[in-house]
């Protein structure tokens, strides 16, 4: 009930509890519910979406296969909170199955050069440095999207 609500922080709650405390079996009941929210307007919404869908796909893998499309869109959001987000995602794709993802290293390295060039929000920055975290999980994607490519 609280996912459907119209008041910001009710959505924030139910979905950080979705992506904390929630069994298995229920997945199926919400998932929808968290999909919509993934075109939500407000950016903390979408990346706590981005965060339950990780967490479902930890715990069910087979019940989010479906929605590999809209990762992607995570991946290309206008709010970098929310691409960081699904970066979590992929590396836990990828480590599992590399050659499907291929074609996404392009948009990976240009997320890199963007990161490393500073034109993310001055809020990522760690002493000065460029989101250091995003860029070292950038670099593991890669170096495993690149593990067993002759180029």
């Amino acid at each position: 009930q609280d996912l459907q609500s119209t008041n910001l922080v009710e959505v924030c709650m139910a979905l950080t509890v979705v992506s904390q405390i929630f069994p298995r079996e229920m997945i199926p009941a919400v998932l929808p519910l968290i999909e919509d929210k993934l075109q939500h307007s407000k950016e903390i919404i979408r990346r706590k979406a981005v965060q339950a869908l990780y967490k479902f796909y930890l715990i069910a893998p087979n019940q989010v296969q479906h929605i590999h499309d809209k990762f992607r869109k995570a991946l290309c959001d206008r709010d970098a909170g929310v691409m960081a987000a699904s970066l979590h995602i992929y590396l836990q794709m990828i480590k599992e199955n590399s050659s499907g993802y291929k074609d996404l290293t392009g948009s990976f390295v240009t997320i890199l050069k963007q990161v490393v060039g500073g034109k993310l929000p001055i809020d990522f920055n760690y002493h000065s440095v460029p989101a250091p975290w995003l860029q070292i999980q950038l670099l593991r994607i890669l170096g495993l999207l690149g593990k067993d490519d002759p180029r």
